[in-house]
């Protein structure tokens, strides 16, 4: 039996391969890490981006009940989020189990907000209202309606959708879309929001690259970027079952709403949502099929004709024809969004949702 090499080392020959069992170890199992590790991440985002667009979903249906207020987006979106910081209660079925695991939740829910929030010296998420777009209000504002704690505010009326399209097209409006903001009554009263949320990756390795992609004095996207985030990108389409109303930015910073000229820009490039340089809004474009479709009510395409809007049936133009916006969500579901001649985005590839390109 030949001697260990470090005990005999009687040739050039074996003192060469001194130590190849653990190199060829360790050429071996490197990969095998980062691979493992990996899947873990990948799998994190996936289920973040879940949870966001699950708390987005929340977020819009607040807001179509409620004019839009921007204290029930931001309540039912942090809600809603909830799920992504549970943890699990003491053992046993009792009730004190669950709201304990419940505070836990909430615990830790605000105090991941609060680092976001220092870390990006801004609101540790942001909602932007897109539709309906400020030329909207200047065709459609009602100063007729009242509603609570919105006086003073522009509001664009949601009952009677046929009949107010009937008067728009008498009045000369041709297929009833307003001189300023070319759209509907209809697609006023539709409900587009994007939500950016910065994702904490739980490999450390990915924090240094994030942050020299980024810029400190850049955009929100940017921002999170040089923070050592993921800014992650969801959007959602809804008809307005209330009077949306023009309120002023929140406070925090959490829910914005834009005036005319300056919408957020949207990115281009194969890792984005959209392809445009600017947000889609429906009816602005021929590439009106914004995200997938979320039914809202009682089945159909949407909420139909005179399920709370007040449009009779067999209008044509109405939220549940073919032409008009549908009630949508990017949820992942569906065939691949149209993002403008030559490509399209399709919502299952990993990719869809993170903002590299916005740099």
């Amino acid at each position: 039996m030949s001697a260990p090499c470090h005990i005999l080392p009687a040739t050039r020959q074996k003192s060469r391969q001194c130590g190849s069992g653990l190199a060829g170890f360790a050429v071996a199992a490197l990969p095998v890490l980062f691979l493992g590790l990996g899947s873990a991440e990948v799998a994190h985002w996936f289920f973040t981006r879940q949870a966001i667009s699950l708390a987005l979903l929340e977020a819009g249906r607040a807001a179509i009940t409620d004019h839009n207020r921007p204290e029930g987006i931001i309540r039912a979106f942090e809600h809603a989020l909830l799920p992504l910081y549970g943890t699990r209660g003491n053992s046993g079925n009792s009730s004190n189990s669950s709201d304990t695991g419940s505070r836990h939740s909430i615990r830790r829910l605000q105090h991941a907000l609060a680092q976001r929030q220092y870390a990006l010296s801004d609101a540790p998420w942001q909602i932007d209202v897109l539709s309906p777009s400020a030329a909207a209000w200047r065709d459609f504002a009602d100063s007729t309606l009242r509603i609570d704690g919105a006086r003073g505010r522009a509001a664009i009326n949601n009952h009677y959708l046929a009949e107010q399209d009937q008067r728009y097209r008498t009045r000369g409006w041709p297929e009833g879309r307003g001189p300023v903001s070319g759209q509907t009554v209809f697609e006023a009263n539709t409900l587009v929001m994007r939500l950016t949320w910065p994702h904490r990756p739980r490999l450390p390795l990915v924090v240094p690259i994030l942050r020299a992609m980024g810029r400190a004095t850049g955009s929100y996207r940017q921002r999170a970027l040089a923070a050592g985030f993921l800014p992650m990108e969801r959007q959602i389409t809804l008809i307005m079952q209330s009077h949306p109303v023009l309120w002023g930015n929140s406070p925090d910073g959490k829910v914005l709403f834009h005036a005319e000229g300056q919408l957020p820009p949207v990115c281009r490039g194969w890792l984005c949502n959209a392809g445009s340089s600017a947000p889609r809004i429906p009816g602005t474009g021929p590439d009106d099929d914004i995200s997938h479709s979320v039914k809202e009510g009682s089945g159909g395409s949407g909420p139909g004709p005179g399920s709370g809007s007040g449009a009779a049936p067999g209008t044509g133009s109405g939220p549940g024809s073919s032409s008009g916006p549908g009630s949508q969500a990017d949820d992942g579901t569906g065939p691949p969004v149209s993002d403008g001649p030559g490509h399209a985005i399709d919502p299952d590839d990993p990719a869809c949702g993170v903002v590299f390109c916005c740099l």
